[in-house]
């Protein structure tokens, strides 16, 4: 089998995901590739790329908590809610205090509930927001429920109008909407001017590298992916049931999760106790 897994990329602003995403591709000559969690093209930090077979373990950190550190400027508001966007109001701010911006960030924390912007992927009968966005057109869309876990002033500058803060978020929420709300909190206008996601989960940006500097080794192989998973090596004739998603009889002194291994050590399937002795398939990596 070829070599699969994740690859923690350190996007660059400036690029979209997909565009980073064939850097790593080319720069590693596979011929899969995919991503979990799209940064705007603005934005920079960590990326997870699946290789190869690697691509079937994203859908597993769709639901990690994600970590950023995002710049807020006040005193313009953007139609993107970033600074990709046209300014489209301005509004001299006033001075605040680290003690009021504290409290506005304090209100956020905890279970909240967000308007998607327009410049989303979100669909709306089949169509992207943002394609209804660059065509000038607005709908209303639906508050989300969101969980956000922290969210703590970095910094403020009053003489530049710039607030940095760091934020632990669940699947959904847009880094751009809150520092919106949050401006709003303040009485203000505002726009992100940077953003850089520094965790997915467990995986930090330090463990990262640049898209042009990938390397076969900078792979993390899809079974050190699952900390705590019991590995079997699977016998000739259980790479075949494997192989057909066929179940596997197991005695009983297995947990409920196991992964089998092919002769080479790598990963091919994850399989989950169903009754009376055998187990079903619970994902395939072939």
């Amino acid at each position: 089998m070829e070599t699969s897994g994740i690859i923690l990329i350190d996007k660059d602003p400036g690029l979209t995901t997909v565009q980073e995403e064939v850097v790593v591709k080319r720069r590693l000559g596979v011929d899969r590739a995919g991503h979990a969690g799209t940064l705007d093209p603005f934005a920079s930090g960590l990326l997870l790329i699946g290789i190869n077979r690697g691509t079937k373990v994203l859908t597993f950190f769709e639901d990690k908590t994600k970590s950023y550190e995002a710049d807020l400027l006040l005193g313009e508001k953007t139609g993107t809610g970033d600074i990709d966007g046209t300014v489209i109001e301005k509004k001299e701010p006033s001075l605040h205090t680290e003690e009021e911006i504290n409290k506005v960030l304090a209100s956020f924390v905890g279970d909240t509930f967000q308007i998607p912007p327009m410049y989303s992927a979100i669909k709306k009968d089949g169509v992207p927001l943002y394609k209804m966005a660059r065509e000038g057109l607005s709908i209303e869309r639906a508050p989300r429920k969101v969980h956000i876990a922290s969210l703590k002033l970095l910094s403020y500058d009053p003489a530049a109008n710039l607030i940095r803060f760091s934020t632990d978020v669940s699947k959904g929420t847009y880094i751009r909407t809150l520092g919106e709300d949050i401006a709003k909190g303040l009485n203000e206008i505002g726009h992100l001017t940077a953003l850089r996601r520094t965790r997915v989960g467990g995986y930090s940006i330090d463990k990262a590298v640049k898209p042009l500097e990938a390397l076969e080794s900078d792979i993390i192989p899809i079974k050190e992916l699952f900390k705590g998973i019991t590995f079997i090596s699977a016998s000739p004739d259980q790479i075949k049931r494997i192989g057909n998603g066929a179940d596997v009889a197991l005695d009983s002194s297995y947990p409920d999760m196991v992964m089998f291994l092919n002769p080479q050590g790598e990963a091919m399937a994850i399989y989950q106790k169903a009754d009376k002795g055998w187990y079903k398939v619970f994902k395939e990596f072939l």
